[in-house]
C-alpha cells in the first residue's frame, strides 16, 4: 500500500516511514467517516495529545484517546496487518474495546480528525494483549500554572520497563522549579517502573532586580532597589542634581527623569549622570531600528555623553528568521557602541530560515519522491509517497 504526505515546517525535520508486516500485500482505504459538529471552523484541526500504545491482558478493556483542537468529526481506523479499515461507529475522541482478545494482539489503530477546512491523522499506535494478567503502570505528567508538558503526558508501561522522556516547558517569564515528587530532572524519563506515577511540574514567575545609583554631584529619590515580577513595572525614581549641576542621562542612555521601568524582563542596573550647569556638555544620539521580521531589545534611542559608552541592544529575529547584520556592516549581536563621538542610526536586517527535510524508510518500504528537500520556514514540502514492500503495510 502507499500513503502520500507533506509537511509544514517549524524546525529541522526528519521523517521516517515505518512499515508493519502483513500476510499479503494490500492497499490503503481512503476517506473517513465520523460524526460530530457542523461547519463553522476557522482553522484546520490540530492534535494536542496523540493516542498511546495500550497493553492489557486478555479480557480486559483497552482504550485509545486523542485530544484535538478545532475537531468536528473523528474516525478511528484499524489494521490487522493487511490494510486499514474504518471502524464502524468509532466516531468519538475515545475508542474502547470492551474485552480484548489474544487475536487482537499486535493490531494497529489511528484516528482521523476532520472539520470543514481540513483533516489530520494521528500517530498509529499498537495494542498488546497478553495471555495472563501483567502489571501495567500508568505514568501521568501534568503542568502547574506557568508552563506546559512536552511529550506523552500519559503513558502505559510494563512492570520494570521505562517510560519515554517528557519535558516541563515554562511559559515566557517563568522558570521550571521541580516535579511534585521532588525530582528536578528535566527532561525526565522514569525507568524501572514498579508503580503508577502521577506528578505535576511546578513553575515560578521570574523576578528581576532594579538598581538605581547616582553619580557624582547628584542624588536619587525613590526606591533605588526594587524587585519586580516578569512583565510588571517598577516605581518611579528621580535623579536630583546638586546645586550648580544638571542631570544629563542614565548610564543606559535613557533621559527620562523621573524614570519608571515598565514591562520588566531583565535585571536593570543604571547610574544617573550629572554635569556642571555651565559646562558645554556634548551628547550624541544612538538610534537602533529593526528591519522587517525582527525587533530591538534594549534602549533606543540613547543619549550618550561624548566619549562614553552606550548600553547593549539586541536584534531579535521573529520566529523562523535569523539576524544577518546591522546596516553599518557590524554583525555583533548584542552590540554596545563605545567611546561614542558621533550620532549613530543603524538598522538590523533579518533573513528567513531554511530547513532540510529528510524522508527515510525503514526496512519493508521505500520513499517515492524528493527525499531531501530545502524549504523556507513555514512553507510546505513537495509531497512524497511511502511505498510498502509486498507483504507489508504503511504504519506511520
Amino acid at each position: 500500500m502507499s500513503m502520500r504526505f507533506s509537511s509544514l515546517l517549524a524546525a529541522l525535520i526528519g521523517a521516517i516511514a515505518l512499515f508493519g508486516f502483513s500476510a499479503c500485500s494490500s492497499s490503503s482505504s481512503s476517506g473517513g467517516g465520523g460524526s460530530g459538529g457542523g461547519g463553522g471552523a476557522t482553522e484546520a484541526p490540530t492534535i494536542v495529545t496523540q493516542p498511546q500504545n495500550v497493553i492489557v491482558a486478555q479480557g480486559q478493556s483497552a482504550t485509545f484517546t486523542v485530544v484535538a483542537n478545532n475537531a468536528e468529526t473523528y474516525q478511528w481506523w484499524h489494521s490487522t496487518g493487511s490494510g486499514w479499515t474504518a471502524i464502524s461507529g468509532a466516531n468519538q475522541a475515545t475508542y474502547s474495546i470492551a474485552s480484548a482478545s489474544l487475536a487482537q494482539n499486535g493490531h494497529w489503530f489511528y484516528v482521523e480528525v476532520r472539520n470543514s477546512i481540513d483533516g489530520v491523522s494521528s500517530d498509529a499506535v499498537q495494542l498488546t494483549v497478553t495471555d495472563s494478567v501483567v502489571d501495567v503502570y500508568t505514568l501521568t505528567y501534568t503542568a502547574g500554572a506557568g508552563g506546559a508538558i512536552s511529550g506523552a503526558a500519559t503513558q502505559s508501561v510494563l512492570a520494570g520497563g521505562s517510560g519515554s522522556a517528557v519535558t516541563a516547558v515554562p511559559a515566557i517569564g517563568y522558570s521550571f522549579v521541580d516535579w511534585s515528587d521532588g525530582s528536578i530532572a528535566n527532561p525526565r524519563t522514569d525507568t524501572n517502573v514498579t508503580e503508577d506515577i502521577t506528578v505535576t511540574a511546578n513553575f515560578e514567575i521570574n523576578t528581576y532586580t532594579l538598581t538605581y545609583s547616582a553619580g557624582d554631584n547628584g542624588s536619587l529619590t525613590g526606591d533605588t532597589d526594587q524587585t519586580v515580577d516578569h512583565g510588571e513595572s517598577g516605581t518611579a525614581v528621580t535623579a536630583v542634581a546638586d546645586e550648580g549641576y544638571v542631570f544629563v542621562n542614565w548610564s543606559d542612555g535613557r533621559t527620562a527623569n523621573p524614570r519608571t521601568d515598565t514591562e520588566v524582563s531583565a535585571d536593570v542596573s543604571v547610574t544617573a549622570n550629572f554635569a556642571a550647569d555651565d559646562d558645554d556638555v556634548t551628547t550624541y544620539t544612538l538610534v537602533y531600528q529593526a528591519g522587517p521580521n525582527g525587533s530591538i531589545s534594549g534602549v533606543s534611542p540613547q543619549t550618550i555623553i561624548s566619549g562614553q559608552d552606550g548600553s547593549a541592544v539586541t536584534a531579535v529575529p521573529a520566529t523562523g528568521y535569523s539576524f544577518v547584520a546591522w546596516s553599518d556592516g557590524s554583525t555583533v549581536n548584542p552590540r554596545t557602541d563605545t567611546n561614542v563621538l558621533a550620532h549613530l542610526t543603524v538598522s538590523a536586517s533579518f533573513a528567513i530560515n531554511t530547513h532540510t527535510v529528510t524522508y527515510l524508510a525503514d526496512a519493508g518500504g521505500s520513499i517515492d519522491g524528493e527525499a531531501v528537500q530545502e524549504v523556507d520556514h513555514g512553507a510546505d514540502t513537495v509531497a512524497v509517497e511511502a511505498l510498502a514492500d509486498e507483504g507489508r503495510f504503511f504504519v506511520r
